[in-house]
Parts: C-alpha cells; structure tokens; sequence
C-alpha cells in the first residue's frame, strides 16, 4: 500500500502575513504623508502655527529655514509664536513671522556662544545671560572697544585736553560736560572704579579701568579731605572731582545683530 504524504504550503500564509504588513505600512506613510503636507501648508504658505499642522510639528520634524548650516526646525518656530500670540497679542501671521525671526536670532546666538565655550541651555533667558556675560570678557569681541580707548589714552600723552576727549569721544551720560562727574564720594562709584579714584591725586590720569560693560579712564581734579570740607559739620569721607571718559562694550544684542545682517539665511516658505 502506498501512502502519499499531504503536501503543506506555507506560501499563502506568509503572503497574507506580507500582505497586512504592507498595508499597515502604507497606511502609516500615508497618515504621516498628510500630517507632513498639513504642515507644509500650514507654515510654508499659510504661515498658521496652531490646530493639527501646529501639533503635528512637535513630533515631526520640519525645517523652517537654515542658518549657515544650521536647520532651524519648525517645532521651534510654533513654540516661539504661540507664546508670542499670547503674550505680545501679535495676529497668527506676525507671530509666526516673528516667532521665525526669533529662532533664526537664537540660532545666531547658539554659533556665537560655541565659539566662547558657552554650554548649550534650553532656559535661553539663562543662556543669553551666560553668552553675553562671556562676550563681555572676550578679547576677541571687545577689542575694538579696547583699541579705541587705547587710542584715546595716547592722544592723552601727546598732549590733548581730557576735556576735549572726553566731550568728543566718551560714551557715558557725562560726555556733554565734557566728562565732569564733580566732586563725588569713590565710595559710589563701582567697585572696580572705585578703587582707583580713592587713591588718585589731583592732575593725575589713570590708567585704562575696565568694569563689567566699559572701559574708562578717569581724570583727578581736586581732593577735598573730610577736614577740609566747606559744608558745616564736614563730611564723613574724602570727595574727590572727576572727569571721566567711557567707552562702552559690545553687548550681546548688537553683536547678534551685525551677525544676523551677515549670516546665510534660508528660509522654507513664501
């Protein structure tokens, strides 16, 4: 007797398995088709950050634009205009324009900050504090500042009147009266000015004196000790009569500034 073994195929199975695979497959493509083009059009022709594109652009991600290299991401852009639409009563299309502008200044802002070993922090009140504060004792970004109060100093010893200087050249609140800050107590000056002025004679220059935002050179006019005072009962401290002349640092948002006028900037949109 013979006995004819059934035959097995496991073809159709693994078929049908294949099948739903795919189809599963191209259901998601299709879903993350249409959330991408929602997107698309919600930013880059509509310029709408809120409903499904809004939503779908925290877990998709989407350039906005490219910052010499860097891609500014759409998520970021919509984080930026809501708040701006709440905060600033900005129409969706101004806040996404500005909320654009504002990711695209961060972006300058990140570059900068990695060339002064600054690390990244995404609180960018805490970050834009730690960049300038590093910008502010960077030789590379201040030194124009610091040339031109040098070249100030040597048109000093060539001969020409700190008063003069002053009115032409200082940057401080004091620059119309020619840097005259009158007799003052060194005591209320900033602690790094300070210093220097309670120990100058009159007819004495110093040298350059840097504080946190300027540099300054500060000229000693008269000293009235607190025996010599003429106001009845005296004073409690030594005045002394200033003349001063500041030249103030580059602060993080001009800087930021110049760079953005420089930066390659393309931007995803109409």
């Amino acid at each position: 007797m013979t006995v004819r073994l059934l035959e097995t195929n496991p073809r159709p199975a693994v078929r049908y398995k294949f099948s739903r695979v795919f189809k599963v497959a191209v259901i998601f493509l299709v879903i993350a088709g249409v959330g991408i083009m929602s997107i698309l059009i919600s930013f880059w022709y509509f310029h709408v950050h809120r409903g499904f594109g809004g939503t779908l652009a925290q877990v998709i991600p989407v350039p906005a634009a490219i910052v010499d290299g860097h891609v500014v991401w759409y998520s970021e852009v919509v984080r930026n205009a809501g708040a701006l639409e709440a905060e600033a009563g900005l129409t969706s299309d101004e806040a996404m324009h500005r909320g654009l502008w504002l990711a695209e200044r961060y972006e300058v802002t990140r570059a900068i900050g990695s060339t002064l070993g600054v690390t990244a922090n995404t609180d960018r009140l805490v970050y834009d504090t730690a960049v300038e504060q590093a910008l502010l004792t960077s030789a590379k970004y201040q030194g124009e500042a610091r040339s031109r109060i040098e070249r100030l100093q040597a048109k000093l010893t060539q001969g020409v009147q700190f008063k003069d200087l002053a009115t032409q050249y200082s940057e401080g609140a004091s620059a119309s009266v020619g840097g005259d800050l009158g007799y003052v107590d060194p005591a209320d000056l900033p602690p790094d000015l300070s210093s220097v002025a309670a120990v100058m004679l009159p007819g004495t220059v110093s040298t350059i004196t840097e504080t946190r935002t300027s540099f300054w050179l500060m000229q000693c006019l008269d000293v009235i000790a607190p025996s010599d005072s003429p106001i009845a009962g005296g004073e409690s401290s030594t005045r002394v009569w200033l003349r001063v002349i500041e030249i103030k640092k580059d602060l993080l948002g001009p800087i930021i500034d110049r760079a953005m006028l420089t930066a390659n900037i393309k931007e995803f949109g109409r």
